[in-house]
C-alpha cells in the first residue's frame, strides 16, 4: 500500500519465546539494523528499541526511501538469513506499515545514544552523505560494544 509521503515507515514488535536469552536475540536485532545501514542506500533509519513491558519485547523502526526501498530489503540476503534465524527467538511478531507524517528520516545515531538532529527537509542528497556518517558512528558503536564484552570476560 502505497503512502502519499515519501517516506516509508516501517513498525515490527516482536515478542520473545519463552526461556530464550534476550541478549541473543537483541544481539540479532542490532546485527541485522546495522547491516541494513550499512548495505541499503534506500534504508535511511532503523533503530532497535528494547520496551520495558511484555507485550513487545522488541520493537523495530524503520524508515525507507519509499516503499520499494522496503520491498528491496526484504529481497536481500541478510534480510533472509535474519528472518530465519529470528524464528528460533520469537514467538510473535506484528508489522505495522505507513508513512512518515512530520519530522525527516534522520539517521540521528550517536555512540552515546542520544539522537543527532538533522534539519534536512527534502534534501536527499544531504540525507545521504548525512546517512553516511552516522552509519559509520554507529559501526563505530557497534565495535566498541563488542571489543568491550570481550575484554570484560
Amino acid at each position: 500500500m502505497a503512502t502519499s509521503n515519501p517516506y516509508y515507515v516501517v513498525l515490527v514488535e516482536f515478542t520473545l519465546k519463552p526461556n530464550i536469552s534476550k541478549t541473543d536475540a537483541k544481539e540479532l536485532l542490532v546485527r541485522n539494523a546495522a547491516i541494513s545501514l550499512e548495505n541499503e542506500p534506500g534504508c535511511y533509519r532503523f533503530d532497535v528499541v528494547e520496551t520495558f513491558n511484555r507485550e513487545a519485547h522488541f520493537i523495530l523502526y524503520e524508515i525507507y526511501r519509499d516503499e520499494n526501498a522496503f520491498s528491496e530489503h526484504l529481497k536481500t540476503k541478510h534480510y533472509q538469513q535474519f528472518d530465519m534465524a529470528s524464528e528460533q527467538f520469537f514467538e510473535n511478531k506484528r508489522i505495522r506499515l505507513g508513512g512518515l507524517v512530520s519530522g525527516t528520516p534522520d539517521t540521528g545515531i550517536s555512540s552515546n545514544g542520544i539522537g543527532v538532529e538533522h534539519a534536512i527537509a527534502g534534501r536527499p542528497e544531504e540525507l545521504q552523505a548525512k546517512a553516511t556518517v552516522d552509519r559509520l558512528r554507529l559501526h563505530r558503536a557497534v565495535v566498541r560494544d563488542e571489543v568491550h564484552e570481550v575484554l570484560s570476560r
